[in-house]
């Protein structure tokens, strides 16, 4: 049966316009042979299993109505014998593929998450609907009537239908900017409108949906923890009570990206404790002890070797850069050289290594080790590219090569296992996602299919009155009934449309093609059918809001998986360990405490700058300067320009005022830092900068563009509110911590880049521009391959890459790469192939589905990581904080010492857990030895001792200690009990 629901599948794909009678006749016969066997499979099983029990399986109670459906399909086809409801019903033919999903163990999770979310899915689309219904109300009381330039366009707030659809536009961010300039047009205070429409849509309700995912792939890990729990508990108990021998069944050993992964994380692990150990006799020539073997062994494994071969493949990789279109022929002669010569390389070391370690038999040999496998591809594609110079393919496929860095860093070792780890279950997610498309792309083909087509002379009817020429504005044209690049015709049109609008770029125009459909061979009107804008709103929340989240969903979940596995096996390394000291010591460890000084002066600025009213001043002046810096416009009145002067003289004035208090009252070397911390960053050494620039843009000359820069300095300023607020302290500690995260991640999106770069100038590099199209109605003029968005050389080809996996109309140059028929009535231009059509779409979903999602897993780490107390509890960090307080009173100078003799009172103020609570002098002493806290040779006890034996008494959490305190020990030192 699993066949024939593929086959099913299939025979509702391959249907496309156009097709001839005898074609359409027998897929209508396949199909009908096919629900027959469908309805057979349902009656067989009912009388295997009975109605009853039938239907108590949930994917039975499935297929029964996808096959009622079949049947109310054969009904309508051979009493009414036409297509109207059958549309739908033949879609849903195709969620039999689900069937399959049952013997495929891999997407089980998947399938349990996309039921489970159901609900909340449903909730969050009513939630959607409900603020579309808002914003489209309130649009129609404020804009009825009164947009302009949209009108034509079809967005605007005249009727409640299209003010929906102009809302849900705008949520999506589909060059909603053209809405917003409308309307500021009236009046710019409508930007408020938008702008709160777009963040609540695009940014709040579209990351909700991440949101619910990622909490059921969550819920789903514990189901499964539940479950390995429970039947270890039962194991256990059948082992207790019956202690016979059993045999266990082996499991089959998989091969898959996860193990590839494992593989080279132990061939990593390996590395990293011992170099390659010579096993067998390599290529059944070399034995163990060859003395070329063992030299040439010697050679690869040392550093150097290393050096020389990522120094060979960075000068490859700039050899590739500097390629470009119609090159000189010197240049092109000098490229090739060195092309031949980078290619010998790489194969005398693939050879040397191959000699050294074996090629593939026994252990340790050159491709049974992780790392090897991509360089060997490489180098094999290498080889091909020169063995066929004149297919530019394999040339493309040079790119390659750059691969081969990744696997030369440590770091970035750590990034692509991250990635390869990732793999299947993006491999899972696809499959999901392309049902899913595969499905609305079916409706699509029956609903628009061939209806797209159109005739440039608007005044045209038919398809049929589409000849000859016609006069627009004094000039002759000729009339062309054309089909837009985007269309439902066929299968393969289909996906590509609806990848393009899933990627919620320029779906609005293919929206209004459909709205405008008027029948097969018929000329488009204008809103003839606008009930079909649906059918788009639809897909964007099943096949953008909630597929697309599926994928940065499931690497999210991945990623924090790894990183629990990682944690697991951190713990015996006491990595867990060191993170708990670490919140303890954030927590306990006192903070400097700042004393009056002994001058008069001095004494009364420390009390001003230090009075708490001081620092709420300072904040209100931070925030008032940012308003008064955002105040300037354009051609402003030399009045209103003279008062801002005034007013940033003002704040000049306030903020050098603080720095001088600041420096008098607390002394330079602790508004500074020490010698020692001079030169690191700190708050007051920010502002210091900061103050010294506004002196230089007061008394410096206007009009030099250095003071430009300083001058836009000054907003810096107001991220010492950071500092103020806990909630924006921990998003500020989250980025910064992650940055050393990103970096990594960083490095596999700029390999994706420079790969796709070289292919595109390979590939893409001599297509014409779009805007000599002789047809451009479909490709505007300012879009597509132009002198701006072009591969004609690397660096162009970069920049357009960038702009592409931005989305910004991504598909104006995708269209225009694609071999267009505009391009093709015109024999001397260069045109592109429907086969590039996967450059982009792979593009797309590897850089902005699957790389930049490495992004938020990073920082969904990080931000879990700084809210994480690890083994540490809030009450306990609690503590902890109360100890650092009590210990500031008794330690004012902060020198990290307390007198022995004032020990006992400084527990007994600390209290319990940590401290001690009212004790007799014997119950003391006794604790006192237990504690084992040493003294000092003055007779003093030091804060780490403290802490870590105060720390390992009540919760028995070990904190690590610092070796440089032990100089103020003696080699038996006295403990605090003695004492």
């Amino acid at each position: 049966m699993m066949s024939l629901i593929l086959l099913n599948t299939i025979i509702l794909s391959i249907k496309y316009y156009g097709m001839s009678d005898q074609y359409s006749n027998a897929l209508d016969t396949i199909n009908l042979i096919l629900t027959i066997c469908f309805i057979i499979e349902v009656i067989i099983k009912w009388l295997g299993l009975g109605i009853g029990k039938y239907f108590k399986d949930p994917l039975n109670r499935f297929d029964f109505l996808v096959v009622l459906a079949g049947i109310v399909e054969l009904i309508l086809q051979f009493t009414v014998g036409t297509n109207t409801g059958l549309i739908v019903l033949r879609a849903f033919r195709l969620f039999r593929v689900v069937k399959l999903f049952s013997h495929l163990k891999g997407l089980t999770v998947i399938m349990n998450v996309i039921k489970s979310s159901l609900a909340s899915v449903l909730y969050l689309t009513i939630l959607l609907c409900v603020f579309i219904l808002i914003y489209a109300l309130a649009g129609r009381q404020l804009l009825a009537g009164k947009l302009t330039v949209t009108y034509d366009k079809r967005f605007h707030y005249n009727d409640f239908w299209w003010s929906c659809v102009t809302t849900f536009r705008v949520m999506t961010g589909d060059d909603w900017v053209v809405i917003l300039y409308d309307a500021m047009n009236i009046s710019p205070w409508f930007a408020i409108f938008y702008i709160s429409c777009f963040i609540i849509g695009y940014y709040m309700i579209f990351s909700l949906f991440i949101g619910v995912l990622l909490s059921k792939f969550i819920r789903e890990d514990e189901k499964k923890k539940r479950k390995a729990k429970a039947n270890e508990a039962l194991a256990k108990a059948t082992e207790n009570r019956v202690r016979s021998p059993t045999l266990t069944r082996p499991r089959k050993s998989t091969v898959g990206a996860t193990g590839f992964a494992a593989a080279m994380k132990s061939n990593l692990a390996l590395s990293k404790e011992e170099g390659p150990v010579l096993h067998g006799k390599s290529l059944f020539i070399f034995s163990e002890t060859n003395s070329i073997r063992k030299k040439i062994a010697i050679v690869v494994e040392h550093k150097a070797f290393e050096i020389f071969i990522i120094i060979v493949i960075s000068l490859n990789c700039v050899a590739l850069a500097t390629e470009y279109q119609n090159m000189p022929s010197t240049l092109k002669q000098v490229l090739e050289i060195l092309d031949y010569i980078f290619t010998s390389i790489y194969i005398i070391e693939m050879i040397m290594k191959i000699i050294a370690y074996g090629f593939v038999m026994h252990k340790g040999s050159y491709l049974r080790e992780g790392w090897n496998i991509p360089d060997f591809i490489v180098t094999i594609l290498s080889i091909i590219g020169l063995a066929f110079p004149t297919v530019g393919a394999l040339k493309a496929l040079r790119a390659f090569r750059v691969v081969r860095l990744l696997s030369k860093f440590e770091r970035s070792k750590i990034a692509v296992l991250t990635v390869i780890s990732t793999l299947p279950i993006i491999g899972y997610v696809t499959v999901i996602v392309l049902l899913l498309y595969l499905i609305f792309a079916v409706i699509g083909m029956n609903f628009f299919g061939g209806q797209f087509w159109s005739c440039n002379d608007l005044n045209v009817t038919k398809q049929s009155d589409c000849v000859g020429t016609y006069i627009l504005n004094g000039q002759n044209f000729t009339r062309i009934w054309a089909n837009p690049p985007y269309n439902f015709d066929n299968i393969g049109y289909s996906l590509l449309a609806l990848y393009e609008v899933a990627t919620l770029s320029g779906w609005a125009e293919i929206m209004e093609t459909a709205v405008d459909i008027n029948g097969v061979g018929n000329q488009p009107i204008q809103n003839g059918h606008p009930e079909n804008a649906l059918f788009f709103i639809v897909f964007i929340i099943v096949g953008s809001f909630f597929c697309l989240n599926l994928y940065a969903a499931a690497i999210v979940h991945n990623f924090m998986k790894e990183k629990e596995k990682n944690s697991q096996r951190a713990e015996s390394n006491e990595e867990l360990k060191k993170r708990a000291a670490h919140q303890i010591l954030q927590k306990a460890m006192p903070r400097e405490n700042l004393l009056a000084p002994d001058n008069k002066l001095s004494k009364f600025v420390f009390r001003i700058v230090d009075n708490k009213y001081f620092d709420v001043v300072i904040s209100i002046c931070i925030l008032l300067n940012t308003v008064a810096l955002a105040v300037p416009f354009y051609n402003m009145p030399d009045q209103l320009n003279t008062t801002l002067d005034n007013i940033n003289y003002f704040f000049v004035a306030v903020f050098t005022t603080e720095a001088i208090l600041k420096i008098v009252g607390y002394g330079p070397q602790t508004y500074f830092g020490p010698k020692p911390k001079y030169f690191r960053m700190t708050w007051n050494k920010f502002d210091f900068i900061l103050v010294v620039g506004s002196l230089v843009l007061v008394f410096a000359a206007p009009g030099q563009s250095l003071l430009n820069v300083v001058r836009v300095m000054r907003v810096a300023r107001i991220l010492r509110l950071v500092k103020k607020l806990k909630s924006l302290q921990k998003i500020f500690k989250t980025f910064i911590s992650a940055i050393a995260s990103i970096w990594n991640v960083l490095g596999i999106i700029l390999v994706i880049y420079f790969i796709y770069a070289v292919i595109g100038v390979k590939m893409l590099g001599n297509l014409s521009y779009s805007n000599s199209y002789p047809d451009d109605r479909f490709i505007e003029e300012a879009a597509g391959i132009n002198e701006w968005a072009n591969f004609q050389s690397f660096p162009n080809a970069l920049l357009t890459l960038f702009r592409i996996s931005t989305l910004d109309r991504w598909y104006t140059v995708m269209y225009a790469s694609t071999g267009v028929p505009e391009c093709f009535q015109n024999p001397n231009l260069v045109c592109g192939d429907p086969g590039f059509v996967l450059y982009y779409v792979s593009f797309i979903f590897f850089q902005t589905y699957v790389a930049l999602n490495l992004f938020l897993a990073v920082l969904i780490e990080n931000f879990t990581d700084l809210s994480s107390t690890s083994k540490v509890t809030p009450d306990q960090l609690k503590q902890f904080k109360r100890f650092r307080e009590v210990w500031i009173s008794y330690d004012p100078h902060n020198t990290g010492f307390i007198p022995a003799k004032r020990f006992i009172k400084f527990l007994l103020d600390l209290k319990m857990p940590l401290g001690f609570d009212a004790l007799k002098r014997r119950q003391a002493v006794d604790e006192l030895d237990e504690l084992s806290i040493r003294l000092t040779k003055d007779y003093r006890v030091e804060f780490e001792e403290v802490l870590c034996a105060l720390s390992m008494k009540a919760y028995q959490i070990e904190l690590p200690k610092s070796r440089k305190k032990e100089d103020n020990f003696d080699t038996y030192s006295p403990t605090i009990g003695s004492y």
